[in-house]
């Protein structure tokens, strides 16, 4: 009986029996896709009217009354260097340089911080000192790679760090989602998300009922009492009106939605491409393919079992090979994992056959290595198909910036390309794949970061 575990419902793709997902899943997104039956406990991403004419966004204001009027107190008068210009406006963040200024017309403006007046330079600097704890310069060249900030969680709220374990955007959160395009989703007071710049300050109101990371400049979000999702921008603004049932974020373009009782693609106009049918999704498109599984079942918690596996193209129509193969997964760097007479090889995108079906089980490629099983055990396999780290793990994840996760018996390490063990983690923890330089290791409720040296960076004592 073939089995696929999903670590999120219809939004993640197949979970490969070396111990992982194919593609590891951020453990901090919340749900996005709605099902009949009562969510599996979610680690990934988080649709009504336009926000200004939303009752939720109404009943938000209304409710933050007290917000507002800070909101309010927070519009200043601002010069530049030489007096000759003058503007009344809210300060929105530092980037790169440059303070970005939100008049009340609702207009940004961006200003190199040199040309301010000396006052208003002196508030910038003050103003992201006491946003990031006074622990963090906005300089640090550690805070201009935007996408590398870290949740953390600190006297029970959460914040980020930066790659250097500093805190950046101070704890102040209910909650704290994966950082992404230069902005974090955050879980306000009240439940409501809205999303920070790596200044820590909230560029997007908390408004939502759900939240995803930003994937090639849109965020899914839900909003109102039926919780329909749609996209904004980057200003907050929905350039897709809320009207889904569940979604994920925008990859090659597209990104999957239920409607109609189904699951399909729409593209940057919101406009249908691949009509809404009765499949499962495992993520987006990778290399012109998607995933999906027609005639399975859910079996919760987590599971889909039985069914056919295929791929689509961009314009919804089934991948047919010459070769007919018992199953198949995604795309990755060039090559298909696929299965034949109970053994798993690779096929290139044609379905030509370039590594002879050989494992007892195979993952997709990433950095150039496969995870595959040979005599109960795991290893890892090159693009010739060529064994080069021995199979000698009981579990693993697939490499990310040049390290893996193994697990052999009950030591967990990373290990480089060449199968050397670089460092270990310390009993009872377990580790999540590299992002940014640095990998997420839990022991119970606990969350630490260690760098690529085994040197913990988060919390600071260790």
């Amino acid at each position: 009986m073939k089995i696929h575990f999903l670590l999120v419902l219809l939004v993640m793709p197949l979970v490969c029996a070396c111990g992982g997902s194919n593609e590891s899943a951020d453990k901090s997104e919340s749900p996005s896709v709605s099902t009949p039956e009562p969510a599996a406990s979610s680690k990934v991403e988080g649709a009504g009217t336009d926000r200004e004419e939303s009752a939720a966004a109404q009943a938000a204001r209304e409710a933050g009354s007290e917000g507002d009027k800070q909101h309010q107190e927070a519009y200043r008068k601002w010069t530049d260097s030489s007096g000759t210009f003058t503007v009344e406006a809210e300060f929105v963040g530092l980037d790169d340089g440059k303070v970005r200024l939100k008049k009340r017309d609702g207009k940004v403006i961006a200003v190199a911080l040199s040309q301010l007046s000396e006052e208003g330079q002196d508030f910038v600097k003050r103003s992201v000192s006491e946003s990031t704890g006074d622990v963090a310069s906005p300089n640090d060249p550690a805070t201009e790679m935007t996408d590398a900030l870290y949740p953390i969680k600190q006297d029970g709220k959460w914040g980020y760090i930066n790659a250097h374990g500093r805190i950046v955007v101070k704890p102040r959160f209910r909650y704290t989602y994966k950082f992404s395009e230069g902005l974090g989703a955050v879980r306000a007071d009240g439940d409501l998300h809205g999303y920070v710049n790596a200044a820590g300050v909230l560029v997007i109101e908390p408004r939502f009922h759900g939240s995803n990371s930003f994937s090639e400049g849109l965020a899914l979000v839900s909003v109102g009492e039926d919780r329909k999702y749609g996209f904004i921008d980057k200003t907050g603004k929905f350039v897709i009106e809320p009207q889904f049932d569940g979604g994920a974020g925008f990859t090659e373009g597209l990104a999957m939605v239920q409607a109609s009782g189904g699951f399909g693609f729409i593209d940057k106009t919101g406009k249908m491409v691949i009509a809404p049918e009765s499949v499962f999704i495992f993520g987006g498109f990778s290399g012109g393919y998607a995933l999906v599984n027609k005639g399975g079942r859910l079996r919760l918690p987590g599971g889909l079992t039985g069914g056919e596996d295929y791929l689509i193209d961009t314009k919804g129509k089934r991948v047919v090979f010459d070769q007919e193969f018992d199953d198949v997964g995604h795309l990755r760097e060039g090559l298909i994992r696929v299965e034949l007479d109970g053994k798993y090889g690779y096929a290139d995108r044609a379905g030509k056959i370039v590594i002879q079906p050989q494992f007892e089980v195979a993952c997709d490629f990433h950095e150039g290595l496969a995870g595959v099983k040979i005599s109960g055990k795991w290893g890892f396999a090159n693009v010739a198909g060529e064994v080069v780290i021995d199979p000698v793990y009981d579990e693993g994840e697939h490499f990310s910036e040049g390290l893996a996760r193994v697990e052999r018996g009950d030591e967990q390490a990373y290990i480089d390309k060449s199968g050397k063990t670089v460092f270990s983690l310390r009993p009872g923890e377990s580790g999540d794949s590299f992002t940014n330089g640095l990998a997420r290791v839990t022991v119970g409720d606990k969350i630490r970061y260690v760098d690529k040296s085994g040197k913990y960076v988060w919390p600071p004592s260790e």
